[in-house]
């Protein structure tokens, strides 16, 4: 749950891992290891920039940069890169040097990604991805199950699946929780 200072203020109510999938196919035409076991963010960015190849609409990444996505995004950047987005007194750090160079990595891998990337949902991006556009992509277990569907995918069988380099120190997910400022407390409680 979330909890600070020991206190519970919300229980889980979405969360899901977050996979760097990999076309095997475009990974073995360029000579990259299969499977691919990134150790760092620059491995990533490595193989990103390796099989970028707009001249046949195949971006290198695909991944949700915008709105809500590319925030929970950015905080499991920070987290993994050992940073938190508040500190210890519950005050912004967004300008630390794990904020600062989290959104250095996704300036950095927009550059490999559909101009839509900003504005576009995960759905959305697993979509591009089902249609052979990426050959790499960020994103939950629960939309990387799509690829291997053969009703909707072009790449069945094609994809690999990596962890994200440092994930073990992210945290992703959303709580809900019952307003301070809520006139029905008890029935929110109840509802939750």
């Amino acid at each position: 749950g979330l909890t600070i200072n020991g206190k519970l203020y919300g229980i889980p109510w979405y969360c899901s891992a977050c996979f760097f999938v990999y076309r095997k196919d475009i990974f073995e035409s360029h000579g990259l290891p299969v499977p691919f076991e990134p150790k760092s963010w620059d491995d990533i960015l490595d193989v990103v920039k390796e099989c970028h190849d707009p001249e046949h609409e195949i971006y290198g990444n695909l991944c949700s940069l915008g709105g809500t996505w590319g925030a929970r995004f950015w905080h499991s950047l920070v987290k993994g890169l050992g940073g938190s987005i508040f500190d210890e007194e519950f005050k912004p750090t967004v300008n630390s040097d794990a904020g600062i160079k989290a959104l250095e990595f996704m300036k950095e891998l927009y550059q490999y990604n559909p101009e839509e990337s900003v504005t576009l949902h995960c759905s959305d991006i697993t979509t591009w991805m089902e249609a052979g556009r990426g050959a790499t992509e960020f994103n939950d277990a629960y939309f990387c199950r799509r690829l291997d569907n053969p009703e909707v995918s072009t790449v069945v069988g094609k994809c690999g699946f990596a962890s994200i380099p440092d994930y073990r120190h992210a945290e992703a997910g959303t709580p809900c929780c019952v307003s301070s400022t809520s006139k029905n407390k008890i029935a929110a409680y109840k509802f939750i």
